[in-house]
C-alpha cells in the first residue's frame, strides 16, 4: 500500500497561520487597490432607475417635499450614473445608503485597528480591567455593526425583482415554464444587509431569476479578516456558513423537486462555500450532488474539493471561479492555491523556490501535502474585489436601462483565452465559449457539455 500526501488544509493551524502570513506579506502590495476603481469612464445615454428614497423617513413623503426630494435625486443622477455601469447596485455609488457603510466601516477601521495596537500595552493590567475593557469594545462594535447588519428576516434576503416591471417577462417567473432552480448567494466581507441587497439585485437582473442571499454578517473589515483566519486556519464554520448549508440541504431534497441548485460565493463567502462544499460530499450522494453547481468570485478558499467519478466526470455538476489578477483576496486565495494545483501536474526543479528553504522545511519537519482546488478559473488581469463594480460590471455589463446583460468586444467575456499551467484546451477560445455561467445570462439555459474541472 502506498500512502498519498496529505491534503494541504489538514495541515495544523499554527502551519497554516504561518503560510498565510507569508502570502499576505506577499500580496501586501495590492491591498490598497482592493476598492479600485473607484469610477469608470462615463457612459452616455443611461436611464436606470429612480434612486431609492427609503432614507428618507415616511412622514417627510409628502406633496411639496416628496417632489423636491424627487427632483434633487434625478439631478443628481444624471450628473453621477454615467460613472456607475450598475447604478445604486455599485458599491462605490455615492448613494445615501452606500455612503453610509462606507461611513460606518471607516470608523470600524480606526477603532479596531487602535483595539488591537492598545492590547499589549494592556496586557499589564490586571486581570479583570483587561476584560472588562476587550468585553466593553466587543460590544460597542456590535452595536456600530447593528448599523449594517440590520434588515435580514433569518439572516436571508431576496431580490427585489417584484418591483421591476421588466421582471414580469422573465421566464423564470413564468408558471408556464415549470421553472424548477434554486440561486443562492453567500456575499464576503464588509457587507452588510444594504450591500448584499445590492449584490443580489445585481445578480437577480443579470440572469433573469430570483436570487436568495445568505447574509454572512459583517464586524467590521478588521475584525472580519480575523474571522477568515479562524475559518480558513481552524475549519471554523460559522453560523452563517451554517444557515447556508441548510439552505442548500433543503434545495437539494428530493422533495423539492429542483432540476438544480445554483450557490454563488464571493470572496470570504467562498471560503464558507468550501467548508460547505466538504460537508455537502460528506453526507448526499453523487446523483444529489450532481444537480448542485458552483460559481465563484475573489475566493478567499486555501481548498475547493471535488472527487473525480471517472475521467473528466466529478461529483459535483460544475464549478468555475472568477478571479481578478489585482484583486489581493484573489492572490491570496484562489490564484494562489490553482497555481500550486498547477505547479502539482507539471513539477518545475524547485517549484521556483530558494534552494535553502528544502533545509528549513526539515528542519521544522513540514511534511508535504498535496494541494486540491477543484474548478475552472477565469483569471483577468485587473484591479478590485468589489463583487458589482469589479466584477459583474466587467464580466455581465448591464445595457443603459439595466434590465439585461450586453456583450461588448471590449469586455471580459468577449477576449480570446490564453491557457494557464493546466492543459485544459481553451487556448484561442473566446471566454463566454467557456464560460457555462454566461449562459445563464438573461435568462438562459447553458449547453450540456463536460469540462475538465480541476484544471487552469
Amino acid at each position: 500500500i502506498k500512502a498519498t500526501l496529505p491534503e494541504y488544509y489538514t495541515a495544523p493551524p499554527w502551519r497554516l497561520l504561518w503560510d498565510d502570513l507569508v502570502l499576505f506579506i506577499r500580496c501586501i502590495g495590492s491591498i490598497p487597490f482592493v476598492i479600485t476603481p473607484l469610477w469608470y469612464p462615463r457612459r452616455d445615454g443611461v436611464r436606470y432607475p429612480k434612486l431609492d428614497k427609503s432614507w428618507v423617513p415616511r412622514w417627510l413623503l409628502w406633496g411639496p417635499i416628496d417632489s423636491a426630494i424627487t427632483a434633487i435625486q434625478t439631478w443628481y443622477q444624471g450628473k453621477v450614473d454615467p460613472y456607475y455601469p450598475s447604478g445604486e447596485m455599485d458599491e462605490l455609488y455615492p448613494s445615501v445608503g452606500n455612503l453610509w457603510c462606507l461611513f460606518i466601516h471607516g470608523i470600524l477601521i480606526v477603532t479596531q485597528l487602535a483595539f488591537l495596537i492598545s492590547l499589549p500595552f494592556l496586557a499589564t493590567l490586571p486581570f479583570q480591567f483587561f476584560v472588562l475593557y476587550v468585553g466593553g469594545f466587543i460590544f460597542v462594535n456590535y452595536i456600530f455593526c447593528l448599523q449594517l447588519n440590520a434588515g435580514t428576516e433569518n439572516n436571508l434576503l431576496k431580490s427585489q425583482h417584484a418591483l421591476w416591471p421588466e421582471a414580469a417577462k422573465w421566464k423564470s417567473l413564468d408558471p408556464n415554464e415549470n421553472y424548477s432552480e434554486e440561486w443562492i448567494f453567500l456575499n464576503g466581507v464588509s457587507v452588510g444587509s444594504h450591500w448584499l441587497q445590492g449584490n443580489i439585485n445585481r445578480l437577480s437582473r443579470t440572469f433573469q431569476r430570483p436570487i436568495t442571499g445568505v447574509h454572512n454578517r459583517t464586524s467590521g473589515i478588521i475584525f472580519d479578516l480575523i474571522q477568515c483566519l479562524l475559518e480558513r486556519c481552524f475549519y471554523f464554520g460559522t453560523s452563517d456558513t451554517r444557515t447556508c448549508y441548510a439552505l442548500i440541504t433543503a434545495a437539494l431534497d428530493p422533495a423539492q423537486k429542483k432540476d438544480k441548485t445554483v450557490l454563488i460565493l464571493h470572496s470570504q463567502g467562498g471560503l464558507e462555500g468550501s467548508i460547505i462544499l466538504d460537508w455537502l460530499l460528506s453526507n448526499y450522494r453523487r446523483e444529489t450532488l450532481h444537480k448542485l453547481e458552483i460559481y465563484t468570485f475573489g475566493n478567499a478558499a486555501n481548498h475547493f474539493n471535488d472527487p473525480e467519478t471517472s475521467k473528466n466526470e466529478h461529483v459535483i455538476g460544475h464549478i468555475e471561479h472568477y478571479g481578478n489578477t489585482g484583486d489581493f483576496v484573489s492572490q491570496w486565495g484562489v490564484i494562489h492555491f490553482k497555481s500550486l494545483v498547477a505547479e502539482q501536474s507539471n513539477p518545475q526543479p524547485m517549484d521556483g523556490r530558494h534552494p535553502f528553504l528544502p533545509i528549513v522545511d526539515d528542519i521544522l519537519r513540514l511534511d508535504k501535502r498535496q494541494n486540491t482546488f477543484a474548478g475552472l478559473l477565469f483569471e483577468n488581469n485587473v484591479l478590485g474585489h468589489l463583487l458589482n463594480q469589479h466584477y459583474l460590471d466587467r464580466l455581465f455589463p448591464l445595457n443603459e436601462t439595466l434590465t439585461g446583460v450586453v456583450e461588448r468586444k471590449e469586455y471580459f467575456m468577449a477576449k480570446r483565452m490564453k491557457a494557464g499551467n493546466g492543459s485544459c484546451d481553451v487556448e484561442g477560445h473566446k471566454v463566454c465559449q467557456k464560460s457555462r455561467l454566461w449562459e445563464y445570462i438573461n435568462g438562459g439555459k447553458p449547453r450540456e457539455y463536460n469540462l475538465q474541472q480541476s484544471l487552469t
